[in-house]
């Protein structure tokens, strides 16, 4: 699959940190140095992609990624010049961008010096953004949606503007081999929390109004056992802060000790292996790596199917889905799995089977530089 020549590939990227829309795409820039691709990054602020990228010898800029401003056009110019000198020192001849909301300056930078671009989903489009952003799409060769469900969601609003042959859909994948169970980090997380014996379910996630985390404390607050115990990884952005502020506090008033905010954590492998269930309470999800990464640690996940996009990734065997915002549902799957040990040890070798099977970075690289090696044929 080696490439015979250099594939000089362009990522736009609005996520400075090594998390979230940022994991397989680093997966992809790992696995296929060794086939030929030379990895070029851009992202708009200082974080840890940019000095991981730095410590990998991979060149990387820090920019505003934001669309032309007709009101200011000497700062407009001035970046699209600065992006258009990136692109020809490189001799780029893809660009990916890694995020619907950078694919505008990516398709402005496209049109300018005429080379084939492609875009990733990870989320949902309303009608209105498409037909602004994919007014112009000549050189727009592929639209990768990241699962089925997400391609779905989104084909009503695309359909029209994008020629169907060039939607696929590429689910995320993670590098298996560094999200697996690890005995010897969960027993240092329990002990670290005094949480020995206990029966814990928890979610890794920003708290945000769109994670529904209170569905998850109000399904826990329905069950009477002391022995079950909430851990939640994650925080509040600044947008979001009352609402990150009113849900610790009435967390801690429904569930006192029971629950736990352990806020961002660097490396969640061993809080992933500590947990009996994942809860997963979302909206909406594109294809959630939270998901994908606690069933890759042996973690069976239950919860809502939010808009079936994580139906898709836990079933079948991975753990159960509940009808949407049934929080009693959810309360009595919870219980379900608490007082039988077959059932999660079952759920607990199916789980690492769905990643396994359809979340798989290596796998999924492969199949995304097939595509790129098509679109330079062409």
């Amino acid at each position: 699959m080696k490439s015979s020549q250099n594939l000089n590939v362009l990522y736009l990227t609005n996520n400075p940190n090594r998390e979230s829309t940022i994991v397989p795409t680093e997966g992809w820039i790992k696995n296929l140095k060794q086939e030929g691709l030379n990895a070029i990054i851009i992202t708009p602020a200082e974080g840890s992609l940019s000095r991981w990228a730095f410590s990998e010898k991979i060149p990387v800029y820090v920019m505003d990624l934001s669309h032309p401003d007709k009101l200011k056009p000497i700062k407009s110019l001035i970046q699209i010049l600065r992006i258009i000198n990136i692109a020809y020192r490189h001799r780029i001849n893809l660009i990916h961008c890694n995020e619907q909301n950078v694919f505008p300056v990516g398709n402005f930078l496209s049109r300018i010096i005429n080379i084939p671009i492609v875009v990733s989903i990870h989320f949902s489009m309303s009608k209105e953004f498409c037909r602004w952003a994919f007014k112009y799409t000549k050189r727009l060769k592929k639209i990768i949606f990241t699962s089925d469900a997400n391609q779905r969601i989104c084909s009503e609003n695309v359909t029209g503007l994008i020629d169907k042959t060039n939607w696929m859909v590429l689910k995320n994948g993670i590098d298996l081999a560094e999200y697996s169970y690890d005995q010897k980090l969960k027993d240092q997380f329990l002990n670290s929390l005094n949480l020995k014996g206990k029966f814990i379910v928890g979610v890794a996630c920003a708290l945000r109004p769109r994670k529904q985390v209170e569905h998850l404390i109000q399904a826990v607050a329905q069950i009477a056992s002391v022995e079950i115990i909430v851990l939640i990884a994650g925080k509040y952005l600044a947008e979001d802060k009352e609402y990150g502020e009113n849900l610790i506090s009435e967390s801690k008033k429904q569930l006192g000790d029971r629950v736990i905010f352990l806020g961002h954590l660097d490396n969640l492998i061993g809080f992933y292996s500590s947990l009996d269930l994942f809860i997963n309470t979302s909206t909406e999800e594109a294809c959630s790596l939270s998901v994908i990464q606690a069933l890759s640690c042996s973690c069976p996940v239950v919860g809502y199917p939010s808009m079936g996009t994580v139906s898709e990734q836990v079933l079948p065997e991975g753990g159960e889905i509940v009808a949407q915002d049934d929080i009693a549902s959810l309360s009595a799957v919870i219980i379900k799995f608490m007082n039988d040990h077959r059932l999660r040890s079952e759920a607990k070798l199916g789980a690492r089977k769905r990643v396994e099977e359809d979340y798989n970075t290596i796998k999924q690289s492969k199949i995304l530089m097939e595509e790129y090696l098509e679109i330079l044929k062409s």
